[in-house]
């Protein structure tokens, strides 16, 4: 490959070359030409002058294995017009202004239906690059998120202890259709970074105003943000990494857990879509937005507060705001995920369990009830009663998660007998009063051990909401950022209308349920039984009509549509009804999924006999990565940390990438480290593999050290299928 700095401009051709001596379509080569596209080879293009005014298009003219230098040309065009998609900042309603169809605000329906103005598809088309959705998610609907396994994610480990265990650790709210969420979150980075410590150097207590008012807080994200991770800087200018959806599934042993969009019933969605697109704008309006450089440009409404697992309650409304010891939150409201979504929903009347303030236990499902459902004396619509026998038993396991993470900034003092008690039990017990009390400052004591009940609501409790506003839960359908023919739509003058009606097909059969849209809000329903659809009161004029719908095929989840553009229709005064199947199609072979399933087992023993532990196990575990041709690439990271640390902890990192045939290379390194200097202490690095379409790899890799003590041997078991995404 060509050395840094070692690109060819070209102006008059318009070229930047990248020359290689690798196969061209090998992961090394992808990845070189990805990297090299984000590090801005746009901008050295911009050098050429060709670029001025117009959108690259980026084409990639590979040459044949073994051809002599081969290369990867980017290509700009001559001359085109930029055409701008942007769904999260549309243009002002007027004739002639372009209009995105999937989602016009209310505010936005009311204007130009007072001028008589329709969104309507013109002939303009346009290769563009179209942001991460999730595909089966409309404004009011709800988002829950699984935690991903080994990550040392607190939250997640407080819900895995409850009985029966909980899997899903975020939540969210949609405030766009498809592009884009609001949330509340906290930088758990945040807060360790700033550990009070002793004369010595030793962490003494969590910084009480940072555990109180944890940030970022409620924050408004498109999805490519929100399921990526971004830096944001903090009230103090310090840039924090926050990753905060994981649009892969998950899993527990061989239990695959999807991330959930909540819903209405299909037959609930023209009453309920109204008042939940209400609720959504009340929850944009207390996101925080940031600019690309991470830059604070629109404060929120809320922050991270740990006892809102406890009392979610105190806020509602959005009152209880802080005061001016909060410093940056002074004025915001405490919440966390999932009380934030409740205090939303609340604030626009929505019942969510009953229509009265105060639950009984019969307004719950019977699935509910079996679930886990339980009220108390006083437990308001939409939360759920947790007895303290309940809460200690995820705070015992919140505790040791902290005390374990402490641990492993202490230079290794914890694999000292009596030492971790000492010095990482007064900061869990900090954390953990926090999370029962509200109190951010009571180090060293136990009195979380006696936590009282409470009433809240977590991600998981969001799925037995009621119908007609939820009800309803179906695997969420990410989509990555991709290129596609897009057709522009416009405001247009209309004052005819007309019906487009028809029939929704996938694989032969009718689709029940599917949703057949023009533009929403408005112009869109629902399939019957048999598949028939009716869109009545359409103007006439042209429209892109698209349709969806998640069909289950042998317990899978898969998203089905009729092409990323939907398909073109036109009605004319001549010709205002017409009738139209449609026929869902699921994604191209080219999407890729690869589900992983691994476990581990692990020896430890040294001269000291306090330190031996035996043969620990972790897993199996069960996780998905996909790649396609919009995310060629992609990763897994797995953690092991021995005995939950003080010891040893091993990385294991697979790296994937989908290749011309539609198989996946994949590589794995694993590295062993001490806890305490965190040097290596062995590695082992597994030769690239190929997985084909529907092919299955297994392996296993073995790591030992030994220097005075004796660490392993770990031996790592591993599974990997490629196989069609769903969605």
């Amino acid at each position: 490959m060509s050395k840094a700095g070692g690109q060819v401009i070209d102006p008059a051709t318009n070229t930047v070359a990248i020359a290689l001596s690798a196969n061209p379509g090998d992961p090394a080569t992808l990845a070189q030409v990805r990297t090299a596209v984000q590090a801005g080879l746009t901008g050295i293009a911009l050098q050429t002058g060709a670029l001025t005014a117009i959108r690259p298009t980026v084409r990639l003219a590979i040459s044949p294995p073994g051809a002599a230098s081969p290369a990867i040309t980017l290509r700009a065009p001559a001359a085109r017009l930029e055409v701008t998609f942007d769904p999260l900042n549309p243009s002002p309603v007027a004739a002639g202004n372009e209009c995105y169809p999937d989602d016009i605000s209310d505010a936005a329906a009311q204007t130009a239906a007072a001028q008589q103005l329709v969104c309507q598809a013109t002939s303009e088309t346009q290769t563009e690059t179209i942001p991460s959705q999730f595909q089966n998610a409309l404004a009011g609907d709800i988002i829950l998120s699984p935690a991903p396994v080994g990550t040392g994610d607190m939250i997640a480990a407080m819900f895995r202890a409850l009985t029966p265990a909980q899997h899903h650790g975020h939540s969210g709210i949609m405030t766009v259709n498809f592009f884009e969420i609001t949330h509340c979150t906290a930088s758990p980075d945040r807060i360790e970074a700033n550990l009070n410590k002793d004369a010595v150097g030793i962490p003494a207590s969590l910084n009480a105003g940072m555990l109180q008012y944890a940030w970022p807080g409620s924050l408004t994200q498109s999805i490519d943000d929100a399921t990526t991770t971004v830096s944001l800087k903090d009230p103090g200018g310090t840039s924090y990494s926050l990753t905060s959806f994981n649009s892969d599934s998950e899993g527990d042993g061989f239990e695959i857990i999807p991330p959930l969009v909540v819903k209405p019933l299909p037959q609930n969605e023209a009453a309920a879509r109204p008042r939940l697109r209400q609720a959504a704008d009340t929850a944009r309006s207390k996101g925080a937005q940031y600019d690309s450089g991470g830059n604070l440009v629109r404060p929120g409404g809320c922050y991270y507060s740990f006892y809102a697992y406890t009392d979610p309650q105190l806020s509602a409304g959005f009152t209880d705001a802080a005061g001016p010891e909060a410093g940056w939150a002074q004025g915001l409201s405490p919440a966390v995920c999932s009380s934030f979504v409740w205090l939303s929903l609340k604030e626009n009347n929505i019942p969510l369990v009953t229509s009265n303030q105060l639950e009984k236990l019969s307004d719950f499902s019977a699935a509910a009830v079996a679930g886990g459902a339980q009220v108390g004396p006083a437990t308001l619509d939409g939360l759920i009663f947790y007895p303290q026998a309940e809460r200690l038993q995820g705070a015992q396991a919140l505790y040791q998660m902290f005390m374990n993470q402490a641990l492993s900034q202490e230079d290794g003092l914890g694999t000292i007998p009596g030492i971790n008690q000492a010095i990482a039990g007064p900061i869990a017990d900090q954390l953990l009063n926090e999370f029962a009390f509200g109190h951010p400052s009571m180090v060293g004591s136990s009195a979380w051990q006696n936590p009282g009940d409470g009433n809240a609501v977590s991600p998981d409790n969001i799925i037995w909401w009621n119908p007609p506003y939820y009800g309803y839960a179906e695997p969420l359908q990410y989509l990555p950022r991709h290129t596609e023919q897009y057709t522009v739509s416009r405001w247009t003058k209309v004052i005819t209308w007309g019906t487009i009606s028809g029939t929704v097909r996938a694989n032969g059969a009718p689709v029940q349920n599917a949703h057949v849209w023009v533009y929403l809000p408005g112009g869109d329903t629902y399939t019957a039984a048999d598949g028939s659809y009716t869109l009545n009161h359409v103007p006439v004029g042209s429209y892109q009509l698209k349709a969806q719908a998640v069909i289950m095929t042998n317990g899978i989840a898969s998203e089905y549509t009729n092409g990323l553009d939907g398909q073109p229709v036109t009605l004319t005064a001549a010709n205002p009804n017409i009738v139209q199947p449609i026929e869902l199609q699921g994604l191209p072979s080219n999407y890729r999924r690869l589900n992983f399933t691994y476990s581990i087992s692990c020896d430890h023993g040294d001269a000291n006999p306090f330190n031996k532990h035996g043969v620990l196990t972790a897993g199996p575990y069960s996780q998905s990565r996909d790649v396609n041709p919009g995310q060629v690439t992609n990763s897994l990271t797995y953690s092991f940390d021995y005995n939950g640390g003080g010891y040893f902890h091993i990385d294991y990192i697979f790296t994937i990438a989908l290749l011309q045939d539609f198989s996946i290379e994949v590589t794995l390194i694993g590295t062993m480290y001490d806890d305490g200097s965190n040097n290596v202490q062995d590695q082992y690095a597994l030769a690239p593999f190929n997985v084909p379409m529907g092919g299955t790899w297994s392996g296993w890799t073995k790591m030992e050290h030994s220097n005075g003590y004796h660490n392993g041997p770990a031996i790592f078991n591993f599974s990997v299928t490629n196989n069609q995404q769903t969605g």
